[in-house]
């Protein structure tokens, strides 16, 4: 049996994409930025214009999706504790089987279906997924990479009896739980 929790380890495990292009980012704009006024005479409204044009696109294509991600998977780890045996799930302290469970969807992006390879366009697309499985009864339980990054590949390990279908994700609203 393997367990998984939302830890600061696992959210740093999340992030950590994130955090290292924010900082190679910083470093390229205050680069750029020292730079120019090694060679320029930069008033105060031409250095404002440079950091807006290198913020704007940090913001839009890096900050936002992540932290959008990031937060929506936090309100949704309901679980304290998610465990999972051959055929089986317990969060917290309820069972279910496999025979209890319809169906397993998982939500990711093309990169992380690939194992990794390709380019990444956004920090969120190589580590960031949610699963949500069906259950006979109708109900959803909603997980997510939060738990731990290997938990998808837990989940296949143990269900494969169950149908998993893989939805390859372009847009960050697609990667949120409602």
């Amino acid at each position: 049996m393997r367990e998984f929790k939302v830890t600061k380890k696992s959210q740093y495990d999340a992030l950590k994409e994130f955090i290292s292009a924010t900082v190679f980012y910083s470093l390229f704009i205050i680069f750029l930025l020292a730079t120019l006024l090694l060679y320029y005479e930069l008033k105060i409204k031409e250095i404002t214009i440079i950091l807006s044009c290198g913020l704007i696109p940090y913001v839009l294509y890096y900050l936002y999706p992540v932290v959008t991600i990031h937060l929506n998977y936090l309100k949704n780890a309901v679980y304290q504790v998610v465990a999972l045996s051959q055929n089986q799930i317990k969060l917290d302290n309820i069972n279910y089987i496999s025979d209890n469970i319809k169906k397993i969807d998982v939500y990711a992006s093309y990169i992380y279906f690939a194992g990794g390879n390709g380019t990444y366009y956004t920090a969120h697309e190589g580590t960031y997924y949610r699963v949500d499985f069906l259950l006979v009864s109708g109900e959803r339980i909603h997980l997510s990479s939060l738990y731990g990054q290997d938990l998808y590949t837990y989940i296949k390990e143990c269900f494969v009896n169950t149908p998993i279908i893989e939805h390859k994700l372009l847009f960050v609203p697609k990667y949120l739980i409602n």
